[in-house]
């Protein structure tokens, strides 16, 4: 059985090598390339992982990622999602709109 500092070097190691197959070039089939393909992954234990994978990602696409202002303080993971860069000001008013149709 592995040790607990083993697996975290072989995750470790797997997330390296993940990074470096997707920084090569990589041509799919023409007019695709690697900027329209991306790969995301994590522990399935790690859900911190996974989003950040998620978001690393979605930067690459031009899309922006917020905590959810509605969830802040449960245990519920959610993500806002934007072309735009948004405020916290912006934030906060779109949480409270939608609080109100949520209630309604």
């Amino acid at each position: 059985m592995k040790t607990q500092r083993e697996k975290k070097l072989e995750i470790a190691l797997l997330k390296e090598k993940i990074e470096r197959i997707s920084n090569k070039k990589v041509v799919f089939k023409e007019g695709i390339d690697e900027n329209e393909i991306q790969h995301v992954s994590s522990d399935w234990k790690d859900v911190e992982g996974l989003i950040d994978s998620y978001t690393k990602v979605l930067k690459k696409f031009g899309i922006n990622t917020y905590e959810d202002p509605l969830l802040k303080g449960s245990d519920m993971v959610g993500v806002l999602l934007s072309k735009q860069n948004l405020s916290e000001k912006e934030l906060r008013i779109y949480g409270d709109n939608l609080k109100k149709e949520m209630s309604e």
